[in-house]
């Protein structure tokens, strides 16, 4: 079974579980990304035009994603999600518009946009090559207030192959992205399968700690930061970082600089290779 037959049986088994559910108007909830339900998403019934309904409706889904609705008045309603997950990504599940008979039940089924389509509208590049990823989140403050302007910095190693002599060269590339007017930050490009060390820096002292992270073969990757003053502020004490660079061929290396990723701090080795 392939695994868009696995997703479309999960959401057909969802929708007949919420039906037992009784309400007037009930669903189902998909974590398209993920490819399973949306637990503790809020689900917001609104009355379109010529529907006199002056109640506020709104449910959570539970943890199969099923949601159902009560006393709502016969005609048009629209059906829209609120989640955190759906706030990191920056773009929203599309509403649902579902009539609401007389009497009788009517049956909805929503779901956050597929890897495919977040990685189609956010990075284009990557949907024609296969090796790149995006990651996208968004960038918060100590008391959880989003920062616009924030910047999340990206480092991974790579590497060349000197084309006469065959020898590999290793070199470290960094990328950045600002998050937008809601905090919410997007990098396109980024190299999937691969580590990656990231950070999130509001300015020159408020600071996340530096992750490692990895985006998956599947292209896509949502991770929020949380940033405070002095967070990944290096601070002079008792202890240091020493060791030895090589070449690929196991030759010391002298003059090479060796930065802490995430502050000022760097060195740069001696004759024998040796930095501390």
């Amino acid at each position: 079974m392939t695994r868009r037959a696995s997703f479309a049986r999960t959401v057909l088994a969802s929708l007949g579980l919420a039906r037992s559910l009784g309400a007037q108007a009930h669903g189902v909830v998909m974590d398209s990304v993920h490819r399973r339900p949306l637990a503790a998403a809020t689900v917001v019934a609104t009355p379109g035009a010529g529907v006199t309904d002056t109640t506020f409706h709104a449910v959570l889904t539970d943890a199969r994603g099923r949601f159902g609705f009560e006393g709502l008045r016969a005609g048009r309603y629209l059906l829209t999600v609120e989640h955190p997950w759906i706030d990191s990504t920056g773009i929203g599940v599309p509403p649902v518009t579902v009539d609401v008979p007389p009497s009788g039940e009517v049956t909805a089924a929503l779901g956050i946009p597929s890897t495919a389509t977040l990685r189609r509208v956010f990075c284009p590049a990557a949907v024609r090559d296969s090796t790149l990823g995006v990651m996208l989140g968004v960038v918060r403050g100590i008391s959880g207030n989003p920062l616009p302007g924030a910047r999340v910095v990206f480092s991974w190693s790579d590497f060349d192959v000197d084309p006469r002599s065959a020898v590999a060269r290793t070199k470290q590339l960094t990328s950045s992205a600002v998050a937008d007017s809601v905090g919410v930050y997007r990098a396109c490009g980024l190299p999937a399968a691969r580590t990656l060390l990231v950070q999130a820096q509001a300015d020159s002292v408020t600071q996340s700690g530096v992750l490692e992270e990895r985006i998956a073969e599947a292209g896509l990757l949502v991770r929020d930061f949380h940033v405070v003053a002095g967070g990944a502020r290096a601070e002079l004490g008792q202890h240091a970082v020493a060791g030895t660079v090589r070449s690929v061929a196991g030759q010391p290396v002298a003059g090479a600089l060796v930065r802490l990723f995430g502050t000022t701090r760097a060195a740069t080795t001696n004759v024998a290779g040796v930095f501390r």
